[in-house]
């Protein structure tokens, strides 16, 4: 009997910590062009900002990998391309993603890898012109901009 106990409060501990870092986003409401999820969840993916000829020119935005995938809803229904608030208002996304201010004529944007917390994420449908949206709460890795060349 004091064997199954111990062994029991020893699988409490481990999971309690798990089951508190386990956050997910559950679907607040939703109307026909739009779903929206309150929450928070980590996502991988690659953050992308263009400038010239692109329906999010100078919008930091932000696409989950494969892995990431299953955290957010149907990519059948949505977009798939989350723009990026910021968490607080007078945070610079740019400069938290090391993306320069100043641009060379021959580079259209920078894209690179991530690793990065949402909250309030935005489901939008699929063929509207608009990308999902989410508030950036943090990055945990990000790789250095690389620049994504003129055509």
């Amino acid at each position: 009997m004091k064997f199954s106990k111990k062994i029991f409060l020893t699988a409490l501990l481990f999971l309690i910590p798990l089951m508190v870092e386990s956050k997910e986003l559950l679907l607040k409401e939703s109307d026909a062009d739009m779903r929206f999820y309150i929450g928070q969840t980590q996502l991988s993916g690659t953050y992308r900002i263009d400038y010239d000829g692109s329906d999010f020119d100078g919008v930091l935005s932000f696409t989950e990998d494969q892995a990431s995938r299953s955290k957010l809803p149907s990519n059948d229904w949505r977009e798939g391309i989350i723009i990026l608030n910021p968490y607080r208002k007078n945070m610079d996304l740019l400069q938290l993603f090391h993306i320069p201010k100043r641009k060379n004529k021959k580079v259209c944007g920078y894209e690179g890898r991530t690793t990065l917390v949402i909250k309030d994420f935005i489901a939008v449908k699929a063929g509207s012109e608009s990308g999902d949206i989410a508030t950036l709460v943090k990055i945990i890795s990000a790789s250095k901009p690389e620049e994504v060349f003129c055509e």
